[in-house]
């Protein structure tokens, strides 16, 4: 066999076995529909998004008496979110909650505690806006944020969208 025609079967080959994995990358029956699992442009098999609460901080920004000598604290809550998985998040509220009593319930925390967030890219980390609350009892206080409260987007771990911390005057 000449020199020229084993080259030339060789890219032929080669050229067979590229377009058959190109194939196998892009039959995307095999790998469910977008809605089921995000799917790379290559038709890859991708992660999902997997939207946290890393941290509820208390900024205290004064404090006062009331009427009955009471000390308490004007302070503001701050929320932040981050999506740790590979694909980027639509959008979704984060809900604040509080608890301000042994054996008490959550209720939403405020009326603008249900804040919307447009969508959160892979790897992103974001601040929301400062809610201002006081502790007019002296006592603490139990704030729980919750990421996609409404269920909204399918991520990796449904179980980690929460992180609840205490203020303590």
């Amino acid at each position: 066999m000449k020199k020229g025609t084993l080259i030339g079967m060789s890219v032929l080959v080669i050229g067979l076995v590229l377009s058959s994995l190109h194939i196998a990358e892009c039959d995307t029956e095999k790998l469910g529909t977008p809605s089921q699992a995000p799917i790379s442009k290559t038709g890859v098999l991708k992660g999902k998004p997997d939207l946290t609460i890393p941290s509820v901080k208390f900024e205290k920004v004064k404090s006062l008496v009331d009427v009955q000598k009471q000390t308490y604290w004007i302070f503001n809550v701050i929320i932040t979110v981050k999506n740790k998985g590979d694909v980027d998040a639509g959008p979704f509220k984060v809900l604040l909650e509080r608890n301000v009593g042994p054996g008490g319930t959550y209720t939403k925390a405020c009326e603008l505690c249900e804040m919307s967030v447009s969508g959160l890219a892979a790897g992103q980390t974001i601040t929301l806006p400062k809610r201002q609350f006081n502790n007019a009892n002296n006592m603490n206080s139990i704030f729980r944020a919750t990421a996609d409260s409404k269920g909204t987007v399918v991520e990796s771990n449904e179980l980690n969208n929460m992180n609840a911390e205490t203020f303590k005057p």
